[in-house]
This record gives structure tokens, sequence and C-alpha cells, in this order.
């Protein structure tokens, strides 16, 4: 049984001795690359081969490798290293589906038949990529005049970082040098760049991508943009104080012409005097009731007080517009 065991390993051995010199190793292909994140599968498709054929072969261009191998008649040959790991499509017999990819199995997949000569079919260009780490963004520094507000922000991953720098004039914000990348050690891509005022870090490749992102108008409370806020606000209290002002001073104003017009209203009472009759009784004798010398009542006219209401004085001066007539008592018969 052991030596059967030895012949049957070293016939095995021997056959993909000859297959891996049957098919020499082939240059990198040309075909575009598909990704596949690392622990997943992948379909390694061919429906154009010939139904009359000596051989057909999945080789492993990067490892100078076949992987299983298929004759007319035979079950397919499956590598031992590769047991467990070709599984059958199920549709098409000669597509086989590669389990559990790790990154060395990125390469070139081809598939070649042998009829009078070697034809190359198909070729697949798998690139394995494990997922990316998370990143954290981190502020440095912040920095805030009257004029503007500087901040500087490191994005960080499990291999490689970036620090780059934001200025922010009036709540506008630029990044100094534009966005920045660089490829990491895993071959993925770490990228900072501002959105408005949003900045975000990312770490991405193919297969996945993280991303943190932070508002960097909070970091400036100091921004122009509060300077402005402050010069509106001393332009309302300027012109508040300016309208309360004018204000003031139309009441002010207002005021005065009224107590003018009350001291002149003042004046005018003061200054008006009405007529009163003044009776002056002159009697005569009793015994002469019948005399042409009548008694009379008079009234005495009117004026300003302080003046002398006398006959001469009236004589002597202008008769004002208002009097009252002077009266003779009608004798007595």
């Amino acid at each position: 049984m052991c030596c059967k065991r030895h012949l049957f390993m070293a016939r095995v051995t021997c056959f993909w001795v000859f297959l891996v010199h049957l098919y020499p190793t082939q240059a990198q292909s040309s075909v575009p690359p598909v990704f596949v994140q690392k622990g997943r599968d992948v379909l390694l498709d061919v429906n154009n081969v010939p139904d009359k054929f000596h051989l057909f072969v999945w080789k492993f261009d990067r490892k100078d490798t076949i992987l299983v191998s298929f004759t007319p008649g035979n079950k397919p040959k499956i590598r031992p290293a590769y047991t467990g790991r070709i599984d059958h499509d199920g549709k098409t017999i000669y597509s086989v589906i590669l389990k559990n990819l790790q990154e060395t199995d990125s390469g070139v997949y081809t598939a070649r038949v042998t009829v009078d000569n070697d034809v190359t079919l198909v070729q697949h260009n798998i690139t394995v990529q494990d997922v990316v780490s998370p990143v954290v963004l981190k502020v440095n520094s912040v920095s805030n005049n009257s004029h503007s507000c500087n901040v500087t922000l490191t994005c960080s991953a499990a291999d490689s970082h970036i620090s780059s720098t934001f200025r922010c004039v009036n709540q506008k914000c630029d990044q100094d040098g534009g966005t920045q990348s660089k490829i990491t050690n895993s071959s993925a891509a770490l990228e900072v760049h501002l959105m408005d005022v949003t900045v975000s870090c990312k770490h991405s490749n193919q297969v996945s991508s993280t991303e943190n992102m932070t508002d960097i108008k909070h970091l400036c409370p100091q921004d122009t943009g509060a300077g402005q806020y402050r010069h509106h606000i001393t332009g309302g209290i300027v012109g508040g104080i300016v309208g309360g002002a004018v204000g003031l001073l139309f009441f002010t104003a207002v005021v005065a012409v009224y107590r003018r017009r009350q001291r002149s209203q003042d004046v005018t009472d003061a200054s008006t005097v009405y007529a009163v009759p003044m009776v002056e009784t002159t009697k005569y004798p009793d015994d002469t009731p019948d005399s042409d010398e009548a008694s009379r009542s008079i009234y005495s006219l009117a004026g300003p007080r302080g003046e002398s209401s006398g006959a001469a004085d009236a004589a002597d001066k202008p008769l004002p517009e208002s009097l009252y007539a002077q009266i003779e008592k009608t004798p007595r018969a």
C-alpha cells in the first residue's frame, strides 16, 4: 500500500511538471482588473471551449501554477494546494469558482485549451483587497485673529496620515494646496478635501471605504464673520442712538411750541379787560325834583386797569371801539 501511494504521488507530480512546461509563464495581461474583497469568492468564467480538445487548464500566471485541468471523459484534476478552494460553477463545466481569496491570490488567471496547438480562451485579472482601516480626523491647532482663522487638521489611517491647513475668512474657507491625497502602505487612498466649510478625511480602496467629517466653522468663533456680526450690532446701536436723539429733539421742539402757545394764551387772557358798567349817581335835592338839572345815571368809560376813568380823561383820549353809550335819565314828570 505504501509503495502504491508513493507511486501515485510521483505520477501526480510528474503530471503537474509536464503541464507547467507545456504552458510557460505568461506576461501580465492588459485585461482590466477585477477587484475582490479579501475572503470572498470569484468566478473564473469561460464559455468558448471547443467540443473537441486534448487538454483544458486554468492557470495562475503569477505563480506559474495550474489550478485545475480537464481531459475529455475524465473528472477534473485539482492541484493539491487548491483542494477545497476550487468548485464548479454549475452552469458551465469548465467555469470554476475560486473560494476564500487572499491577497496572495491577486494575479492573472488564464484559461488555455490544446487542440492542434495551444490557445488562450480568456483571462481574468484578479486583485484582492482587504477592507480599509478606519480614519481619525484630529484638530492640531486653531489660530484666530480679527481678519481670519487658520485650522490645522490631521487625517490618519492605520499606516499613513495627512496634515492639512485651512484658512477661513468671512465664513468662506480654503484648503492650503487644495485637495491632498496619498497612497497608503496597503495600497489604499487617503484623501483630505474641503467641501464649503466641511472637511472630509476619507480612506478607501476599490472594495471598501471609511470617512470622517467635521465642520470647521464652529472652530472659528472669532472669524471675520463674527467681526461682521459685531459690526452689524455696532451699527444697529449707533442707529438706535441717532434715532433716539432725533426723536428726543422732535419731542423737545413740540413741547417748546406748546409751552410758547400757552404763554401767549396767558398773556392774551391777562391783557383783556371787559367793560364793566360803573354807575355814578348824582343826587339832587328832594325839594327840586322837577328841576331842569335832574339827576343823571352815567356809565363810565371802560379802559385798561390803572387808567383814570374820569370824564376829562375820556374827553382827551379817542374813544375805544367797545364803549357803552352815555344815557341821560329822563326827568320825572
